[in-house]
């Protein structure tokens, strides 16, 4: 039989499914690539409604959707 070593800290962090509001959905997106140690996976949902939106996309073409939704811009990439 082989002596087991040390166990090696996972490839993926996953996390649970969560709803939440889109600006804290993306506040905890931001605070996750800042932890040190494995990638994380996180499926969520968003109450109400978001309209997530890239760092250089222009908001006022969205601006006139109808319905309860919040408008929200990602740090990272797009547009």
């Amino acid at each position: 039989m082989s002596e087991r070593s040390v166990a090696a800290e996972p490839a993926l962090r996953l996390l649970p499914f969560a709803i939440g509001r889109p600006a804290e959905n993306l506040a905890l997106d931001a605070a996750l690539l800042e932890l040190p140690g494995p990638a994380s996976l996180r499926l969520y949902g968003w109450k109400p409604a978001g309209l997530s939106l890239g760092r250089f996309q222009q908001s006022s073409q969205f601006m006139a959707i109808a319905g309860e939704h919040q408008i929200v811009r990602r740090q990272t990439g797009g547009g």
